[in-house]
């Protein structure tokens, strides 16, 4: 029957949300959940997701909790609907739970692994070269429940994530490189994009707030390079492009994160972000410059 490992999707329970009267947003919550199936692909044990709760960024929106926590479940096409009763409990992915691993993966019964998220976290970092040679989530990508796709093959399509405040943030520091309309980084990677790609683009700009401050980007369309803004789109739309997407610009979030760990095309992303990309990854500049100067799409 074997081993299954599991870890927290609850978005009351994540790291520095228990007891807080806060709950995290999908990116933050799915990250745990995409590393832990990359590790059961190393180990060749099965993953356990019993469903996404308390997820997030509902209070803007026109779904009940429960109903915005579903939407993310049935997205992802990974819950498990069984119970199992053999439950083991560990804090670290270390030697004692490989251990583990190895005495247990070939039980005749099922036996049920939770690991810490944080713990994850790390230990799939660790592993990030070798979840990119082997693309351990491009079965889970391709598994993705959705039908509303707008992607066209007729054009190169880049996905432009931009992260922007809403009425749940709570952290506004500067290295979270949130949108401000008057700022000119967010064009000056647009205008570089139209040098350096020499087929027809569409560039989608992924983002919420208001439609109107993101219009100043449709100036700088020209014949062969368009833009479409989808601004206050359902995240399970963004998600689903910006992991298909040809290129990916990162915003500094988990959001656009776990897009990137679908994706294995090329992506750009600040220089600041504080978690691990795939090798492929290209750095920007605090001006949104490409510091390594050679960009190889697809």
């Amino acid at each position: 029957m074997g081993l299954y490992l599991q870890t927290n999707s609850d978005g009351e329970k994540s790291p520095g949300y228990i007891n807080s009267g806060r709950k995290e947003g999908i990116g933050a919550i799915a990250q745990y959940q995409l590393l832990l199936y990359a590790i059961c692909k190393k180990l060749g044990v099965n993953f356990y997701n019993s469903g996404f709760k308390n997820i997030g960024h509902s209070s803007y929106t026109n779904y009940s909790e429960d109903e915005w926590s579903n939407s993310f479940t049935n997205f992802f096409n990974f819950s498990s609907d069984f119970s199992i009763e053999n439950k083991f409990h560990f804090s670290k992915i270390n030697e004692e739970f490989f251990s583990f691993i190895q005495e247990n993966k070939n039980s005749s019964s099922k036996i049920l692994i939770y690991i810490e998220p944080e713990s994850v976290l790390e230990y799939g970092q660790l592993i990030i070269e070798e979840i990119y040679k082997n693309k351990y989530l491009n079965d889970l990508k391709n598994n993705l429940c959705f039908k509303e796709k707008y992607f066209s093959s007729d054009f190169l399509n880049i996905s432009f994530h931009i992260r922007n405040i809403n009425s749940e943030d709570n952290s506004f520091q500067d290295f979270r490189e949130l949108y401000n309309k008057n700022n000119s980084n967010y064009i000056n990677i647009v205008e570089q994009l139209k040098i350096v790609c020499n087929e027809k683009v569409k560039l989608h700009i992924h983002s919420q707030g208001d439609q109107k401050d993101f219009e100043e980007f449709l100036n700088y369309q020209q014949e062969s390079f368009n833009i479409e803004l989808h601004i206050n789109d359902h995240p399970i739309n963004d998600i689903y492009h910006m992991s298909h997407a040809d290129l990916l610009i990162m915003a500094n979030s988990s959001f656009s994160w776990i897009s990137h760990l679908m994706n294995y095309n090329t992506t750009l992303v600040r220089d600041n972000f504080w978690h691990t990309t795939y090798p492929n990854t290209i750095k920007l500049d605090k001006n949104y410059s490409f510091i390594t100067k050679k960009l190889q799409i697809k």
